[in-house]
C-alpha cells in the first residue's frame, strides 16, 4: 500500500472517530440541557470512568460503587447541610411547611 493510500486511510479513520465524538457530544449536551430545563443540577455529574480509570472493575461494578458512595447517608446528610449553610448567607429564607 502506497504511503499516500496508508495516509488516506488514517485521514478517513480520524474523521470517523471526531464525527463519533462530536454526536456523543451532541448528545451529552443535549441531555444535560434536558434534566437542566427539568430542575437538576447537571454540571457535577459523577461517570464510571471516575471509578475504573482508578480500579480495576466493570462499569457494572463502577455503577454499584458510585450509587453506594453517592447515595450514602452521610455524603446526603452534608449535601443538605452544605445547601441550609448557602442558602443562610445568600438570606434565603427557610419555606415553614416542610
Amino acid at each position: 500500500m502506497s504511503e499516500r493510500a496508508t495516509a488516506q486511510l488514517e485521514i478517513d479513520y480520524l474523521r470517523d472517530e471526531v464525527k463519533k465524538l462530536k454526536e456523543q457530544l451532541s448528545n451529552d449536551v443535549f441531555a444535560k440541557a434536558t434534566l437542566r430545563k427539568n430542575g437538576y443540577f447537571v454540571e457535577n455529574l459523577w461517570s464510571v470512568h471516575d471509578v475504573t480509570d482508578r480500579y480495576d472493575c466493570s462499569p457494572e461494578d463502577a455503577q454499584e460503587v458510585l450509587n453506594s458512595a453517592l447515595t450514602n447517608e452521610y455524603i446526603t446528610e452534608q449535601i443538605f447541610l452544605t445547601i441550609d449553610d448557602t442558602c443562610n448567607e445568600l438570606n434565603i429564607k427557610l419555606v415553614e411547611n416542610v
